[in-house]
């Protein structure tokens, strides 16, 4: 009707299925053919599109967006789309801010639809994700998706049955010349569970890689240089597809596995004014800036800048491995022999010298062992031991020290138990919040009995309780406040680091102090968010306390005199208003579960 343009009226029914989406924590799968804002209500319908796109934005902090473009959208009907997490366009699906007519006659540009905005152009450019024949099909690649994501972003990745991925995949072979290119899709297609790798953006930034595949039946986001394109060089392009891919896999909590394989950044005058510094950074960003689990490999050489940006050690990775014949390090062996040895290499036997000290120079700084030796990466690892590898530090229990100026963290002596770090594994901090009322003792209650009944040790830690004996003597003002969560925090990392499931429920209302806490316990915190409104939570409170609070007999309460600083990135976020609190404690269940890499915990 209309062309599907928007006005108000359509405007502000699909905000409201946009915030119904967010209040259930329904993924939202937004079938799209718009010809923009309805030009008879001007104005009005601008400021609709206006507030769709408010609602999108808001929208992607709690649920995967998916937006399938099965025909022409113009206009207010393009930004939607690409504000949501994955575009999905069919073959004759068209999309630009500004259709033919209007280029002609602006510009005198004789242009098609197709040539202007289709499908062969968005998939090049990075706007669209996957491209189907028919709106079938991309029925049926929203399913695919999806089977991958959460259902909101604070919950854990579904869980499959196992399927590995089959021995001795001839793709894990390389060629035995640097030089010679191969397909790393074949890598990781030999490492993954069978069932394949769903990439996203394939013909686009081709020299990168990324998608979704599996391992162990767990969800895992996959960052890989592709070596049969440029040689898996890293320009701006690829540096923006691997930087976004990488900041919705942190929005879905999904591990990170890294192929890494790539003599560097790509040099040249087009590159520097495209701006390459900082895309590169962005993509340095988003690596350093992530809080999932992230293993990476090296499958054949890293050189440069580009082996910091490509998930290095000291960049946050969890672990980092190479495979036997990796190079590793500031150039390749030609190129610094031409530097280190330029006078000898002017003698007429240069171009023989060059070669055998280009050699000497691999072996000794380049190698796998070297860096080992170094402390730039973990092991050296064989191909076909790749996949359990990864496993054992993504869902596992193994950790890797970290280092101290890139000296390797000593092992401990013979006959001596190995530090907290690395003999807990399953250790944890549930750290429950939100205001008084919103239910966290309960939940938390119910989650320890469960963990208990499955043998799991379990303390709790209520913020009522450590109050009156740990922090007897503390008030209520801001710096006592956060003396006392300080302290919950330093026991729940003592306890944590020595296999306990710590749950802490305690308002803990700024943000400041949880992340203090988060940064202590690293990858042991998991924040929970009870996200209860304050009416809800006074028609709970059985003691009368809000309701003395509004009246000013108590003061600095939090919520009605002092305040609560929501979470900006929870592990995992519960509507104790709209969900009881066995279903709750049920999704706390499966998170841990996917943490600790227990599926029994979850069962």
């Amino acid at each position: 009707m209309s062309g599907g343009s928007v006005g108000v009226a359509e405007a502000d029914v699909i905000v409201e299925a946009l915030r119904h989406s967010g209040r259930e924590g329904i993924p939202l799968v937004a079938f799209i053919e718009s010809a923009g804002a309805r030009l008879q209500e001007g104005a009005g319908a601008l400021g609709g599109f206006g507030r769709i796109f408010s609602a999108n934005v808001a929208l992607a902090q709690r649920v995967p967006q998916i937006s399938v473009i099965t025909g022409t959208s113009a206009g207010g009907g393009c930004y939607s789309p690409a504000l949501t997490d994955f575009v999905v366009m069919t073959e004759q699906a068209t999309m630009f801010l500004t259709g033919p007519k209007i280029v002609r006659q602006a510009l005198g540009e004789e242009v098609s639809a197709p040539d202007l905005g289709g499908t062969g152009v968005h998939e090049r450019n990075g706007v669209c994700h996957l491209v189907s024949a028919d709106d079938l099909e991309a029925v049926a690649l929203c399913r695919e998706l999806l089977s991958y994501l959460p259902q909101t972003a604070g919950d854990a990745p579904p869980v499959r049955r196992p399927e590995p991925a089959p021995l001795d995949d001839p793709g894990m072979e390389l060629p035995s010349s640097s030089r010679s290119y191969y397909d790393v899709r074949a890598v990781i297609r030999g490492l993954v569970d069978r069932g394949g790798f769903l990439e996203l953006w394939p013909r686009w930034a081709r020299n990168m890689v990324v998608g979704f595949a599996r391992l162990d039946g767990r969800t895992v986001g996959i960052v890989a240089n592709q070596s049969r394109h440029l040689g898996g060089i890293i320009d701006t392009e690829a540096s923006q597809k691997a930087a976004r891919f990488i900041r919705t896999a942190e929005r879905f909590r999904i591990p990170l596995l890294v192929l890494v394989d790539t003599p560097g950044f790509m040099p040249g005058s087009r590159q520097e004014s495209a701006g390459v510094i900082r895309h590169g950074a962005e993509l340095l960003r988003a690596f350093a800036g992530a809080t999932v689990p992230r293993v990476t490999v090296i499958v054949r050489k890293a050189y440069g800048g580009a082996f910091i940006t490509m998930n290095c050690k000291d960049l946050g990775a969890r672990a980092a491995f190479a495979w036997h014949d990796a190079e590793i390090g500031i150039m390749s062996p030609r190129s610094a022999v031409e530097i280190i040895h330029r006078r000898e290499l002017e003698h007429p036997a240069g171009e023989e010298t060059a070669e055998r000290l280009a050699l000497l120079y691999a072996q000794a700084q380049l190698s796998a062992t070297a860096a080992l030796r170094r402390g730039a990466i973990d092991d050296v690892i064989a191909p076909h031991e790749t996949r359990t590898r990864v496993i054992e530090v993504l869902f596992g229990r193994r950790r890797f020290p970290r280092r101290v100026g890139g000296t390797p963290a000593p092992a401990p002596a013979a006959g001596l138990p190995e530090p907290p770090e690395l003999r807990d594994a399953a250790g944890c901090t549930l750290w429950f919040t939100g205001l008084s009322g919103a239910g966290k003792s309960t939940v938390a209650a119910l989650v320890a009995r469960e963990l208990r009944e499955r043998g799991e040790r379990v303390e709790v830690l209520d913020g009522d309780v450590v109050r009156q004996h740990l922090s007897k003597g503390l008030g209520f003002s801001r710096e006592d406040r956060d003396t006392n969560i300080r302290r919950i925090a330093f026991v729940a990392d003592v306890l944590s680091r020595n296999g306990v499931c710590v749950l802490v429920a305690a308002i803990s209302p700024y943000r400041v102090t949880r992340d203090e806490a988060r940064e202590l316990m690293g990858e042991r915190f998991i924040e929970i968010y009870l996200r209860t409104s304050l009416d809800e939570c006074i028609r709970r409170d059985t003691k009368g306390l809000y309701e003395r609070a509004l009246r000013g007999e108590i003061g600095q309460f939090t919520g009605i005199s002092d305040p609560y600083e929501e979470p900006l990135a929870p592990e995992i976020a519960l509507d104790t208003e709209r969900e009881a609190p066995e279903e709750s404690a049920a999704r706390v269940l499966a998170l841990v579960a996917a943490r600790l890499g227990r599926a029994e915990v979850a069962a």
